[in-house]
C-alpha cells in the first residue's frame, strides 16, 4: 500500500530545498549577531589605491645594502617582519616599507590577552620611522579575542598618524580551536546546505570566524593566508602535486565580506615548502606557475596586497625560501620575480577597479574546489564566455561606474600541465586591453581569444 506519510514528508522537504536554494542565491546567512562594520578608510603613509606586493619575514643577520636591495629587485614593496633601526634605515634607502613585528609593542600570535602592551603607544612616544608602514599587531588570533582587538585596533589608530595594525587571519582550513567558535548547523542545515550552499561544519565555523572580525575589528582591510599548494605519494609512490579543494571557497567568503564592508583583500601566498613534513604542504613553490597561479586566483576575488610567504627565514623548509640559510636567492626568488614584474604593469590600473565576486566555467573541471560553489556574480557583470576548459572569472566595475575588468584563470590542476582556450565577448566594448606576462595587447573590437598556459592567468580592462 502507496505511504502517503511519507510521501507527504518527501513533498515537504523539497519545498523546502527549493525554498532554501532561492535564499541562498540571493543573500547571505548571517551567522552572527551584530552588525558589520563599514571600514572607516584611512590615509596611510604608503599608497593603497592599486595593487601592492609584499614578502613576510627578513633574517637581520642579512641586514645589509645587497639583501635590502633583492628585496626591491623582485618587485616587492614591503615586507612584514621584525626590525632594528640600521635595517629600517636600509629599507628607506630602497623604497621598501616594512610592517614592523614587536618593534612598538609585543606582537601576539593566536592569544590577544598579551594587548596590554598595545596602550603604551602614545603620539609623543611612538617609534616612527620614513620606511614604517605599520606594526605587525597579531597573526592568526581566535574570535574569542575579536572584541579585544576592536578596541586595541580602534586606540592604535586614534594614537598613530597614517600607519597600520597588522591583523592576521587564519585559513579556512585550521580547526575548530583556532577558530575559537563553534558551528552552528541544526540538522535541518546539515540536511539542506550541502544541496545549496555546500556548507559544512568547517565552512560553517569560518564564515562565523570571518563575521566576528567584520562585526568587531574596524580595519580597512582582511588579511589571511592561505597554502593551497601540496604533494602526495599516489599509489605507485609516485609524488604528484595536490590543491586544497578548500581554496576558492575560502577566498571567496573572505573576498564577500570585503565587499560587505568596503575593505581590502590582503592575501599571503604559499612561496616556500616543506619536504617531508607530512603537513601536505610539502610541495615546493618554486617555480613562476605556482606563484603565478596563486597571484591571479587571489586578483580573480580582489586581492589588493599579495604578501609571499616566506622571503629570507620563516615556518618552512629553510632553503625553500626567497633567500635560503646562507643568503642566497634561490630558485623560489627568481619565480616571484618574474610573476611580480608580470603584475607590475596593471597594478595601479587595477586599482581603478572593484571586485563584484568571481565565478567558475566547467566548474566540474576546476582545480581547487570541492562543490565548485561560489557567491552568486550579477549576470551583467558577466561576459560571454565560450571554452570547454575550467575557468575562473573574477568580474570589476571600474570606479568610474562605466568601465569594466575581467580576470581570466586556467583552473586545471597543475599535476596534469593542461593549457586552456577560450572566447570571450563584452557586449557593447571598443577596446579590449588584455595583460598576459606583463605585455599589454589591445584589441579594437568586442571579442578576445585566449590561450593559457597551465596555471596562467590573465588581467583584462574593458572601454
Amino acid at each position: 500500500m502507496f505511504n502517503f506519510s511519507i510521501f507527504n514528508k518527501i513533498i515537504a522537504y523539497f519545498m523546502a530545498l527549493v525554498t532554501t536554494f532561492s535564499v541562498s542565491l540571493g543573500t547571505t546567512i548571517r551567522l552572527t549577531a551584530g552588525e558589520p562594520i563599514m571600514a572607516t578608510r584611512h590615509t596611510y603613509v604608503f599608497d593603497n589605491s592599486g595593487l601592492i606586493i609584499g614578502g613576510y619575514n627578513f633574517d637581520l643577520k642579512d641586514a645589509d645594502a645587497t639583501h635590502v636591495s633583492y628585496v626591491k629587485e623582485a618587485g616587492i614593496d614591503f615586507l612584514v617582519t621584525s626590525v632594528n633601526e640600521s635595517f629600517l634605515n636600509l629599507c628607506d634607502q630602497q623604497g621598501v616599507g616594512v610592517i614592523a613585528t614587536s618593534y612598538n609593542a609585543p606582537s601576539m600570535y593566536w592569544d590577544a590577552s598579551g594587548s596590554a602592551g598595545w596602550y603604551n603607544i602614545k603620539p609623543a612616544t611612538y617609534k616612527d620611522h620614513a620606511s614604517l608602514w605599520g606594526d605587525n599587531m597579531i597573526d592568526e588570533p581566535t574570535s574569542a579575542g575579536f572584541a579585544t582587538l576592536g578596541a586595541v585596533t580602534d586606540y592604535y589608530y586614534a594614537n598613530t598618524t597614517g600607519k597600520l595594525p597588522f591583523i592576521n587571519l587564519f585559513p579556512m582550513y585550521a580547526g575548530p580551536e583556532q577558530l575559537g567558535n563553534s558551528p552552528d548547523i541544526s540538522m535541518y542545515k546539515k540536511i539542506l546546505l550541502p544541496l545549496t550552499d555546500f556548507s559544512d561544519t568547517s565552512i560553517d565555523q569560518y564564515k562565523r570566524y570571518v563575521s566576528d572580525y567584520i562585526n568587531k575589528i574596524n580595519t580597512d582591510y582582511i588579511s589571511a593566508d592561505i597554502y593551497p599548494l601540496g604533494m602526495k605519494k599516489d599509489l605507485l609512490g609516485t609524488a604528484v602535486k595536490t590543491t586544497s579543494t578548500k581554496w576558492l571557497r575560502n577566498l571567496d567568503i573572505l573576498a564577500e565580506a570585503c565587499r560587505a564592508t568596503n575593505r581590502d583583500l590582503w592575501v599571503i601566498t604559499q612561496a616556500a615548502g616543506d619536504y617531508n613534513s607530512g603537513s601536505g604542504n610539502n610541495r615546493y613553490c618554486d617555480t613562476p606557475q605556482d606563484i603565478r597561479w596563486q597571484a591571479y586566483v587571489s586578483l580573480s576575488f580582489g586581492a589588493k596586497a599579495i604578501i609571499h610567504a616566506c622571503y629570507d627565514g620563516g615556518w618552512w623548509d629553510r632553503d625553500s625560501h626567497l633567500i635560503d640559510a646562507a643568503g642566497n636567492r634561490t630558485a623560489t626568488y627568481y619565480a616571484v620575480q618574474t610573476v611580480d614584474n608580470e603584475l607590475k604593469p596593471f597594478s595601479q590600473i587595477y586599482g581603478n577597479y572593484k571586485n563584484q565576486g568571481a565565478y567558475l566555467v566547467n566548474s566540474a573541471l576546476a582545480a581547487g574546489t570541492q562543490y565548485g560553489f561560489l557567491m552568486p556574480v550579477d549576470n551583467a557583470a558577466k561576459p560571454s564566455v565560450t571554452s570547454s576548459n575550467p575557468l575562473l572569472i573574477g568580474c570589476f566595475k571600474g570606479t568610474d561606474g562605466t568601465s569594466k575588468a575581467y580576470t581570466v584563470v586556467n583552473m586545471n590542476e597543475p599535476q596534469n600541465g593542461l593549457g586552456a582556450a577560450a572566447q570571450l565577448n563584452f557586449a557593447g566594448a571598443t577596446k579590449i586591453t588584455v595583460y598576459q606576462k606583463g605585455v599589454a595587447t589591445v584589441i579594437n573590437a568586442d571579442t578576445c581569444s585566449l590561450k593559457l598556459e597551465s596555471c596562467e592567468g590573465v588581467f583584462i580592462t574593458v572601454g
